[in-house]
Formats: structure tokens, sequence, C-alpha cells
């Protein structure tokens, strides 16, 4: 059956999803296939082919205790190759399952429930400029990416049908399936995902709303300049409240987000603010938290190459590493990458057709068409996207574009300064970063590396753009040379934390979020004692609030003016409990839950109280609600500030009379990225749900909504790196969780214990430490 990208009754929709939760149950006895046995280190390795390979000459992969890899190969090619082998070999489950979000296969695995995303993710395209990035690829580049392809396969090919991993039986994956250097592209412009999509999914059910330009405008403010031009004059007129189910294309893009790197801290010192004298780097990306994580530790040296870093499942070069000569990491940027663009009044002859079979588990298959223009996918073709004033609008978007983040990646490994580290990402488009660097002869950079259109600043405050508008800005695309860059500064140090970057002659975007955590790093870093590698790792596990304690206080302010609206004892003693709280979310803390049950309450009758329960809702789901409640709280309207923070305070001093603490509402569980979130059955592969530190913008991040329920943080810090330029073998990476991805391994969630007590891994780079540090050696042999 063809279905068209159209809008369908409701009564379809509910008859199919019916028939697709019977199919899907019926079929869920897949899940009831056990989870392999515990296997050991030794029996994994031995997993590992060695023999008739087809290498130029033998290779070397030493292993830690951690079933971390470094690849020691006589040629670049049998280096790729081999690395193709460790990412099949540690992760391969998790590679076919991301390959297959990237295409929109998820209904061939899961039945029909999830035909709509697999529609919504085609229409996204993750994979549609594969063929033009790899058809202008560098020799070298594509050379390096098909022996990576090949060694994928070859792993693959080399398991028996009872050595798979779990994810082949439970999910009905082929195994003659081959990885392609296109899966490779798609899954790393999944990580690419555009953060603004978020943004839009969140405002676009009021767009035909009388006030929606008002409503986009306030949040476009919010979102570029945070609580300093938000007033009460922002909070417009109720409306009607939009139906609050996410529609298939906003679930897919916040997959996509939750995958891509939605977060993250990255810092570096100079040396002359150093205790060891040379250069010092931090990173500890912010992304979903999963088992397996989404990256995964390795070391590699070739002719060419010598990296010790983290890596993608699926993707042939790291992420963020150290080589002898540079080290980097990076945060994603938030710039806007995309356009919407009003097709409306084109010419039928500018549309084509991309027609595709949908394969559904449990059900019938199907054949999709999606309406693309010359400026992307027509998303409003798609049944659940809101109308936006009844316009045919095409999403256009960087990723769509060929651009070589391969190339550039291999390059940065190359680079021997921050300037040549530069001029690497020359070719890099997604996903936009916020790179910092440092280099062995001192110097320390952040570099912005993306693709932009050349918009003008007041563009930035249109949601939908022309045809004409599109084909000016998208014609000569800003890249890495022409965005901000930072080399050297007088302050001695360079940060990023999603914030907005420096000044820029190219607009970047106006979707930023809080500034919480770069002013908690400014204050670190800013004073005037030498730093250690000791001091980035704490900061890395700290806790404090800086908003809410700004918020906190801007309460008890305005309550020394007014204190009759503590008219209780238990309201002058929870004012109390709220004074003795030191702003750190720390898991043991009875005032860190004290708080955040004020906070709830607080918020939740001031939106009330004003009549503006849209407004919070709309820009808590940007991100903003702290910031929104701190703005209003000197100002707000004298009685229905009195309701709220008496509300705020009886909450407080129950929770605080409760004997709780934060961690008994804010857990950790780590579980399955995909098994362990079907319902009931799924509970066996959840296998981790403790306490945490940490908060929605701490700079140990575990984020989390605004409520007292216990819950589970969905994402926040999952991966830590440090390391001393000045020391070729002080490099130390950690993961939250396991490097591997077989169920029930030991190296699942062993490096767990070290997350929690802020150890490391360590990466050394001298050949006679990294015999030490990884003792199990395999040699590998051609044919």
């Amino acid at each position: 059956m063809t279905r068209l990208i159209t809008r369908r009754h409701p009564a379809a929709l509910a008859r199919r999803a019916v028939a697709g939760l019977a199919l899907l149950l019926a079929g869920g006895c897949a899940l009831l296939t056990p989870p392999p046995d515990p296997v050991g280190l030794d029996d994994r390795l031995a997993a590992f082919p060695t023999q008739n390979l087809p290498l130029d000459g033998p290779v070397t992969v030493r292993w830690n205790g951690f079933q971390v890899p470094y690849i020691e190969a006589e040629s670049d090619a049998d280096a790729a190759f081999v690395l193709g082998m460790v990412h099949a070999h540690l992760r391969l489950g998790q590679m076919e399952v991301a390959k297959r979000v990237a295409a929109g296969r998820l209904a061939e695995m899961g039945g029909p429930l999830l035909s709509d995303i697999d529609v919504a993710l085609r229409t996204l395209g993750f994979g549609r400029a594969a063929e033009a990035t790899l058809a202008a690829m560098p020799a070298d580049s594509r050379l390096w990416l098909d022996r990576f392809v090949d060694g994928v396969n070859a792993y693959k090919a080399s398991l028996p049908a009872d050595r798979l991993p779990h994810e082949f039986r439970v999910l009905d994956l082929d195994p003659a399936e081959p990885w392609r250097a296109e899966d490779s592209i798609a899954v790393g412009r999944l990580a690419g995902v555009d953060i603004n999509w978020l943004a839009w999914f969140a405002l676009l059910p009021y767009a035909d709303e009388p006030d929606f330009q008002a409503l986009y405008a306030a949040a476009r403010r919010l979102g570029r300049d945070g609580a300093a031009s938000f007033a009460a004059a922002d909070l417009v007129a109720e409306a009607a409240p939009a139906d609050g189910a996410a529609s298939p294309l906003a679930r897919a893009a916040r997959l996509a987000v939750l995958l891509g790197r939605t977060g993250s801290n990255s810092f570096a010192v100079a040396p002359d603010r150093s205790t060891t004298g040379a250069a010092l780097i931090a990173n500890d990306p912010h992304l979903g938290f999963n088992l397996p994580n989404i990256w995964f530790i390795a070391g590699l040296r070739s002719p060419s190459y010598q990296v010790v870093g983290m890596a993608t499942p699926g993707v042939p070069v790291f992420g963020f590493g150290r080589t002898p000569t540079l080290a980097w990491g990076g945060t994603n940027l938030r710039s806007l990458n995309s356009d919407l663009v009003d097709v409306s009044d084109l010419p039928a002859d500018r549309f084509r057709t991309e027609t595709a079979e949908l394969g559904v588990r449990f059900w019938h298959d199907e054949t999709i068409d999606i309406r693309v223009s010359p400026y992307g996918p027509v998303i409003t073709d798609a049944e659940t996207v809101p109308s936006i004033n009844g316009r045919d609008v095409a999403l256009r978007w960087i990723g769509h574009q060929p651009s070589d983040e391969i190339s550039a990646l291999l390059a940065a490994a190359r680079a021997d300064t921050v300037p040549a580290f530069r001029d690497a990402m020359a070719g890099f488009g997604v996903p936009a970063q916020n790179f910092i660097v440092a280099d062995t002869a001192g110097n320390i950079g952040h570099v912005v590396a993306t693709r932009l259109p050349r918009r003008s600043a007041d563009e930035l405050d249109r949601l939908l753009t022309t045809p004409d508008r599109a084909d000016e800005t998208w014609a000569d695309l800003a890249d890495a040379g022409d965005l901000p860059f930072v080399l050297n500064p007088a302050a001695g140090y360079v940060a990023s934390a999603n914030n907005r970057p420096g000044p820029s002659t190219v607009p970047i975007g106006t979707y930023f979020p809080t500034d919480e955590r770069i002013r908690r790093l400014a204050h670190l870093l800013g004073g005037s004692a030498p730093v250690g590698l000791d001091d980035l790792a704490a900061w890395q596990q700290d806790v404090y609030s800086p908003l809410g304690v700004e918020l906190r206080d801007a309460v008890l302010a305005r309550l020394d003016r007014t204190p009759a609206a503590a008219d209780t004892p238990d309201r002058r003693r929870a004012r109390v409990v709220l004074s003795a709280w030191d702003g750190r979310y720390e898991a043991s803390s009875r005032e860190a839950l004290a708080f955040e049950h004020f906070l709830v309450a607080y918020t939740e009758t001031l939106a009330e109280g004003l009549g503006r329960q849209r407004d919070f809702t709309v820009f808590g789901d940007l991100g903003f609600s702290r910031t929104i409640t701190l703005r209003l709280t000197p100002t707000a309207e004298e009685m229905a500030w009195r309701r709220a923070v008496r509300a705020g305070l009886d909450a407080a001093v129950a929770a605080h009379d409760g004997g709780g603490v934060w961690g008994d509402i804010h857990r950790l569980t780590l579980q399955h990225f995909v098994l362990g979130r079907v319902p009931v059955l799924g509970e066996r592969y959840r296998v981790v749900d403790i306490p945490i530190d940490g908060s929605r913008q701490t700079l140990y991040k575990t984020s989390h909504d605004l409520t007292t329920e216990r819950h589970s943080a969905p994402f926040g810090s999952q991966s830590r790196h440090l390391s001393d330029l000045g020391d070729p073998d002080a490099n130390y990476f950690v993961l939250l969780g396991g490097q591997d991805g077989w169920l029930n391994s030991d190296n699942f969630t062993d490096q767990l214990a070290l997350w929690l007590d802020g150890d490391f891994v360590q990466m050394p780079l001298t050949p006679a430490a990294v015999a030490v540090a990884f003792p199990r050696v395999m040699t590998l042999q051609p044919r």
C-alpha cells in the first residue's frame, strides 16, 4: 500500500494503533528471550577474529581491563580496517539500531506503532546528503572510511548466529545486511540534529493563535538574552491551550536530539595559570543516559595518526581526544542551522517525490511518498505537524547539504596547533560545535565550527523565510574561517557551556540555554590560584546552582520587604530552611529537596495567579522556567505573589519535615537504550537505579523537569576527559556505564564506580606507558 504524507482521519489512526498494539504485544514475546549470560573479558576477547584478515601486514591490538583497545598498525588503511572491527566488536548491536533510526526504520524492529515516527524520520532525511558527501570526499578520507566499513563487515561476518549481539534476535535484525559508508554518514548526521527544531516544535502548536508572533518574539529574546530581556509584558494574552500530544515529527526530533550532543562543558587553562606550566583541558559531553553509552574509548597509532579519545559507534573518527601535540573537546553551538521556507507559491514542477518502502514488523509493509522542494522536505505535509497559517513549509537544514566532518576530524587529529585545528574545520558542518582546543606550544583557543547561511540579524526573529531570501542567504555559506575565534585570551582560560559565543559578523542563533553553567565556570576559572587537573576534575562534578541561589535570594529579599507573607510559624521556619541551603544539589541534601519543592509550588502558583500557565509551559519547554520566575519575583502583583510564596513555603517545610533528601526523588537510571524502554518487559534491561547529584543546569548536569515526583534524569554529564598538554601520558577518560555494548559483559557497566568516585581510565601515548596500560595483546594476521 502507498501512503502519502497527508492528514488522516483520527478514527483510522485509532483503528490502526489498536491493531498495531495487539500485534506488537503478540510479538513482544521475543522480549521474553533472556539476555545473554554474564561473560568475562577473556571470553569477549576470544570472539575477536585474528587470522586470515584482509590486511597489508600484522596489526597489534592491545586491551586493558576495561576492554579499551589501542590499535597499532603500519598503514593507515589497516588502522582504519581494525578500527571498524573494534567498533563492531564493542557496539555492533548499538550501531545496527542507530543506522535504522537514522534511516527511519523503527517499525522494522518494533512494529506498526512506530511507523508514524519512521515517516517523520524519513521526512527529516538524515541520510539525504550522504551520496553527495561521499562523492565530494577526498580520496584519502574515502579510503579511510571504506576500510573502516570493510572492518565492520569483516567482524560481523565472522560471528556465528549464536554469537550475534542480543539486539539481533529481539529486534529481528538481519545479520546479512552490510554496513555501508552511507550508514556512517547518516549516523553522524543523526548526532548533528539542529537543536532549534525542538524550540520550533514547542512553539508551532500555537502558530495559528492571534498572539503567536508576540509569543514567538518573546521566546527568541529569552533564548538570545536570558532574563535580562524578559519582563512581565512578555507574558502575552492567554489563549486556549493547544493539544499537548507531541507529533511524530516532534518525537523524532527529540529522539535525534537525545542521541546527539545536546549540551556539554569544555574548558582549557593557559600554561601560566596551571600548576604544571602546560595547558590543561577538560571536557564532559551532556547526552542521554543510556546503556551502552553513545561514546566509547579507544587509542590508535598509524603512520599518519596517533590519538586517544572517544568515538561514536559507527563513525570512523574521534569526536574529542588527545594527540602528541594537541587536545580538543566541544559543546553544541546551538546555532540556527535550519530555515523554515514558505514554498506555498512554488509551481508544482519545482517539487519531487521521494518514494520509499516502509517495513513494518508484525504488520503490512507500506510505500510512502515524501514531497521534497528545492529547499528541503515539506514538513507541513506530515499529518500532525501544526499548520503555519495554512502555508506549505519546507525544512532547509545544513545537514541536507554535503559537508565532510570525517575529513575535518581526520585533519584535526593531524593538526599540531590551535590555528591548524581551526583550518581543519573548514569543511565541518554538523553537529555545530564550540571546539575548545589546547596544544603543546601553550596555545588555548575556542573554535566555532559549522556552516551557516549569511542572514541579517533581523531575520532571526522571523519564523518563515521566502524562497528568494533563502536562495540569497544560502548561496555562500559561512564556515569556521568566518565565525568567532578566540586564541590565548588575557583571562588565561577559554570555556564553553553551550552559551552564545563571542561577537560574530554572521548571526549564529537565538536559542541558547541559561548562562548558569558558563557563569559558574568563569567564577571557578577566574580565581588567582594556579589550576591543576584535580581542580578540573572537581569542577566537572560541581553541583552548585547560581540561578537557584539567585532565585532563592530574590524571594527572601521580597519577604524582607513584606514579612507578613510568611504569616505562620511553619512558613517562617521554611524561610530558615531556604536560607540554610548552600545552593548545591547534592543527593544527600535535605535543603536541596526542600528548595525544589518550594520552586515547583511557587512557580506553578505564580503562573496560575498571573493567568499565564500557557506561557510558563512554553518557556519551560525551552528551558527557561526558573529564568522567568526569577525575573518576575521582584515585581509580580502582590496578591498573586503572596499566594505563590505561601504555597512554596508550605511545600518546602513539608518536604524538609518529611526527612527526605534530594536523591530520594532525583535518580540515575541506566537501561538498555531501546529494550529498557519497553513497558513491563523492559525491566530486565534496567540495571542501575540510584540517587544522583546535580540538577538541570549545574556543571555536573543531571537534567530534570520542574517536578517533585520521583524521576530519572533523562540526560546530562555522561563522559569525561582531562589532559595535561605537558605530559603525553596524562590523558584520562571515563564513561558513565561501560565500554562494552554486549549485554551482561563484565565491561557493560564497570566504569560506573569510577564515574561516581570521580576517577578515570588513563590513556597514555608513549610506547612504554601504552605497553603497561594495555597488557592484553593480540596480533591480527593478514591472509
